[in-house]
């Protein structure tokens, strides 16, 4: 079963399943993975059968299309419950901005000050980044352009050493150098042909692409990226908006495995199936993530006297190192 949950980790698959083992050996070998998968096994059979489908007797590829057809059902539902109508990509796009800044109205989390950001980049120059927004300085890009907004595409489009000399320096950063914030969500520019939604954590700042996306993808996708800066699921927030939503923030760390192939029934990985249309390609980070997630709860949650829980590696305590692009579908390019 450890192993199972450990695919879903993509590159840190080989460090979950030995985390795994160490924790269960740490406090007795309670089985909490395999209590885990039995449970999660048993609310797939449900889900299955919701979709009208046959628990024992469906593929992989036919739970991946059937999920695709209820979550276009139901964006097409939650657009005409807000009323909206004959809209253009840019404006569904706005109003899913709109509306996640009013779920995560008084959420914040830690960025850099504003001031040590510009610090930070007046000595690290990112020229591909001056270059992409059209600025011949950096003195007035940095005069010009919100810091957060800088630091979010210099950390997709800058070269691997620039980043690494940026990470160097942040690790390095005085506690004093941050600041609870709140989140800043932006259009990107243009110029930058992104279709999904980045985030960085440094800069406090989520940036919304250019795809043409139902509002409902847009708004799981921006809730997904503040889940990871508030260290709270921000999803649920949906269900203020619409109640009906509750049958995928159920599933948040739901992953059916079918003909041994693994189908994430999480929001946000089925939103990016969604638009992506591959099923060789699918997402399943997200419902990796969460299940991963629930498994450290279950350990958490365990009787003190078993065993002092052992901290888990770094590596796997910061999750989002399983996706640095968090629920981006492709690189930033020009």
């Amino acid at each position: 079963m450890r192993h199972k949950i450990a695919r879903l980790l993509g590159d840190l698959e080989h460090l979950a399943a030995v985390e795994i083992e160490r924790l269960e050996a740490a406090l007795g070998y309670p089985s909490e993975d395999v209590r885990l998968m039995a449970d999660n096994h048993t609310a797939v059979r449900r889900k299955l059968a919701e979709l009208k489908l046959d628990p024992d007797d469906t593929t992989s590829q036919e739970l991946y299309h059937a999920l695709s057809a209820r979550y276009r059902q139901d964006c097409l539902g939650f657009e005409q419950k807000l009323g909206i109508s004959d809209v253009t990509p840019l404006q569904r796009a706005h109003i899913a901005i709109e509306m996640a800044k009013l779920c995560l109205s008084g959420q914040s989390a830690w960025a850099l000050k504003c001031s040590v950001a510009k610090q930070l980049l007046a000595t690290l120059p990112p020229n591909r980044t001056k270059k992409l927004l059209g600025f011949r300085s950096l003195d007035s890009m940095l005069k010009r352009t919100h810091a957060g907004l800088i630091l979010l595409l210099a950390n997709h489009v800058e070269s691997p050493s620039w980043q690494k000399r940026f990470h160097s320096r942040l690790a390095n950063s005085d506690p004093s150098n941050w600041e609870l914030k709140d989140l800043n969500i932006v259009k990107l520019p243009k110029v930058i042909s992104q279709n999904a939604v980045v985030f960085e954590q440094s800069a406090g700042t989520i940036g919304v692409g250019h795809a043409d996306l139902p509002i409902l993808s847009w708004l799981a996708q921006i809730l997904q990226a503040a889940s990871l800066a508030c260290s709270s699921d921000m999803t649920r927030q949906l269900l203020a908006i619409e109640p009906a939503l509750r049958w995928w923030l159920d599933n948040n760390h739901r992953v059916a495995w079918l003909d041994k192939e693994p189908v994430s029934l999480n929001l946000t990985d089925v939103a990016i199936n969604h638009h992506s249309d591959s099923f060789e390609q699918r997402s399943l980070i997200h419902g990796g993530r969460s299940l991963w997630q629930k498994l450290l709860s279950r350990y958490e949650d365990l009787p003190q006297e078993l065993a002092d829980l052992p901290k888990v590696g770094p590596e796997l305590a910061d999750t989002k190192k399983f996706a640095p692009e968090l629920v981006a579908v492709e690189e930033i390019s020009v």
